[in-house]
C-alpha cells in the first residue's frame, strides 16, 4: 500500500522530479566539459573506443564517425585532438596498410574511468531499488522517451 505522500503525487510532480533530475545530470555534464575541454562527441568517442578495447578490437575513422553520427571532416578533427591528449592511438590497419585503426590508450581508459565515477553516487541509487521498483522507474521513463518522440513528430 502506497503511503499518504506517494498518493498525493501526480503526474506533474513526476515530471517535475524528472526534469529536476535532468537538469542536475546536465549540470554534471557541463562541469565535466569544462574540466576536460572535451566536447560531448569527443567524449562518446573515449566511451566507444573503451567499449571496444575491452573486446579486443578498434574502430576505423568511419566506423567511430558512423557511430557518433559525425561526418568525416568532424571525426579527423576529433580524432586529431584525442590522439595529441594521449587519450587514442592511431595507427596503420593490420587488414588494410592504407586504412587507420583507432584505440584507446591507458591514459585515455583512466581518464574516462576516472570521470565516470561521477555516476557513482546515482548507481547507488539505483542498486538501492528493489526489483518491482526498478521495473517501474524502467517502464515509466521508456514510456515518457517514447512519448516525446512522438509529441515532437507531432509538433512539425
Amino acid at each position: 500500500m502506497l503511503n499518504d505522500h506517494a498518493e498525493r503525487l501526480g503526474s506533474g510532480d513526476v515530471l517535475d522530479a524528472l526534469q529536476e533530475y535532468l537538469a542536475s545530470r546536465t549540470a554534471l555534464r557541463r562541469l565535466i566539459r569544462a574540466e576536460t575541454e572535451l566536447s560531448d562527441s569527443a567524449w562518446n568517442a573515449l566511451v566507444e573506443l573503451r567499449a571496444e578495447g575491452e573486446q579486443g578490437r578498434s574502430l576505423t575513422p568511419k566506423e567511430l564517425a558512423s557511430r557518433l553520427q559525425l561526418r568525416s571532416a568532424s571525426i579527423t578533427a576529433l580524432v586529431d585532438k584525442l590522439v595529441r591528449l594521449g587519450h587514442v592511438d592511431r595507427t596503420t590497419s593490420s587488414v588494410d596498410r592504407r586504412g587507420l585503426s583507432l584505440s584507446i590508450t591507458d591514459s585515455g581508459i583512466e581518464f574516462i574511468d576516472r570521470h565516470d565515477r561521477a555516476r557513482e553516487p546515482e548507481q547507488a541509487v539505483a542498486a538501492r531499488l528493489d526489483p518491482t521498483a526498478a521495473e517501474l522507474v524502467v517502464r515509466v521513463l521508456d514510456e515518457l522517451s517514447s512519448a516525446a518522440g512522438r509529441s515532437f513528430s507531432a509538433a512539425e
